[in-house]
C-alpha cells in the first residue's frame, strides 16, 4: 500500500512538474488536463514527446482535456 502510495505521488509531481515546464501549458490546460497526462503519458517529457502521447491516446482524453486542447488550438498554440 505504501508503494503505490509512494509510486501515485511520484507520478504526480513528475507529470505536475512536466506539464509546469511546458510553456503552452496555462492554468487552465493543467486543471483540465492533467489527470489525463498522469494516468495516459506519467513517462512523457514535455513539449513534443507529451503532444505526440496525448495524440495517441487521443480517444481515452477526458472531455474536460479535449475542450481545453480545442481551446488552446483555437489561440494557436501546437495540436497535442
Amino acid at each position: 500500500m505504501k508503494l503505490a502510495l509512494s509510486l501515485a505521488a511520484a507520478l504526480t509531481l513528475v507529470a505536475g512538474a512536466a506539464l509546469a515546464d511546458a510553456p503552452a501549458a496555462k492554468p487552465d490546460m493543467r486543471a483540465a488536463c492533467g489527470g489525463d497526462v498522469i494516468r495516459l503519458c506519467p513517462l512523457a517529457s514535455a513539449g513534443k514527446d507529451r503532444r505526440e502521447c496525448m495524440k495517441a491516446h487521443w480517444a481515452d482524453i477526458s472531455p474536460t482535456c479535449k475542450a481545453a486542447i480545442k481551446v488552446m488550438q483555437a489561440e494557436g498554440a501546437p495540436k497535442p
